[in-house]
């Protein structure tokens, strides 16, 4: 029996470990236990559901303005004593969170074998996304198993010299979790929360094109987010374009929102993850500044304005389904539709992930547990 901590506190990472943990739930050869640190403590615990899933650990909460480094020591100090009292045999972390930094540190300094579930990427500058992309260099330093989405988040690991016999191609897990969602999305009495069906409908009456705005990201904040989004509105009256914008929880974020006056932007509470899928099949285009939502956007051929400077998910630029925000011309816009409409759409991975993931994970550990 392998025992297996997997960290998560964002949703995000409950949806990209969720087919992953379904798997291993179901598999007699593991012994799975979830920790949450509760970064998304609101929307967390509704996304697991979606999926079936519950937590077997839930960690104290840490006030999100608390300054980085003191959230860090927090974290770090609960899990140590997580993995003391546990003694997995792996810990389980996906992707480039402060839960996933933290985790990393405890499961080390106990000896704990790190998986780290999409290894290898990299926007080659330390400062943007901060403090992501060091997060992700010293996890993937740490680890055990480096799980890659794709042939170049593994060359860069090679770059780097880490051990070619620890990294893996397996997919990306988003599109595991993608093709669920589509499952449950997919039916013609699919009733989105907001009034977003008949929203949708309304705007394409009014000969607009419905489009997905997210921008949450930390180097985004302040007076930048407010100006991106001027400008966005101004793009939106000028190219017949109206936003739908689930704004993150944070409430820093809200109330930069809150004191911009928009006028082409409907403001939505977070959506649930079958309905953000829901509408990311019914708009025309994105621009968003998530990680995440370019590798959806990429299997669902779905055009996707990144707003920011660069991106660790280079695939999506070079395939044509993807645009940085500095390369974006408003005046483009249906090219870049069609563009997406026409790259391959399994740059990011076949759905396949998890799955792959379970295997590679019992035929290297089955005899350390044994």
């Amino acid at each position: 029996m392998i025992k297996v901590i997997s960290v998560i506190g964002t949703r995000p990472e409950v949806i990209k470990t969720s087919i992953l943990h379904k798997l291993l739930l179901e598999n007699e050869n593991f012994e799975l236990k979830i920790c949450s640190t509760g970064q998304h403590k609101d929307i967390f615990e509704d996304t697991l559901s979606l999926f079936g899933l519950a937590i077997d650990k839930q960690l104290d909460g840490i006030d999100s303005s608390l300054p980085l480094m003191q959230r860090v020591a927090e974290h770090t100090t609960s899990l140590d004593e997580l993995m003391r009292s546990s003694s997995p045999d792996i810990c389980l972390i996906q992707g480039d969170t402060l839960s996933g930094y933290s985790a990393a540190q405890a499961a080390f300094m106990n000896k704990v074998p790190v998986v780290h579930i999409e290894a290898g990427l990299r926007s080659h500058n330390m400062n943007d996304p901060y403090p992501e992309e060091m997060f992700r260099h010293f996890i993937d330093s740490i680890s055990d198993t480096l799980l890659c989405p794709t042939y170049l988040s593994k060359q860069n690991l090679v770059r780097e010299h880490i051990d070619q016999d620890k990294i893996f191609v397996t997919g990306n897990t988003t599109i595991d979790a993608l093709l669920f969602a589509l499952e449950n999305t997919n039916h013609i009495d699919y009733d989105p929360s907001n009034d977003l069906a008949r929203k949708i409908k309304q705007v394409r009456a009014l000969g607009k094109s419905p489009s997905l705005l997210t921008l949450h990201r930390r180097e985004n904040w302040g007076e930048k987010i407010q100006l991106t989004l001027l400008e966005l509105d101004q793009i939106a009256q000028e190219q017949n374009l109206h936003f739908f914008y689930p704004v993150h929880p944070n409430p820093s974020i809200q109330s930069w929102i809150r004191n911009t006056e928009l006028h082409h932007v409907d403001i939505l509470t977070p959506l649930p993850y079958f309905d953000l899928i829901w509408l990311l099949q019914n708009i025309d285009i994105v621009f968003s500044d998530s990680g995440g939502l370019q590798e959806e956007c990429a299997y669902l051929k779905k055009a996707i304005i990144v707003l920011r400077e660069n991106t660790e998910r280079q695939e999506g630029i070079s395939h044509g389904s993807a645009v940085l925000w500095n390369d974006f011309n408003a005046d483009q816009i249906s090219q870049y539709i069609q563009s997406a409409a026409l790259a391959p759409h399994h740059i990011y991975g076949d759905g396949t992930a998890s799955r792959q993931i379970v295997e590679i994970l019992q035929n290297k550990y089955s005899r350390a547990s044994s």
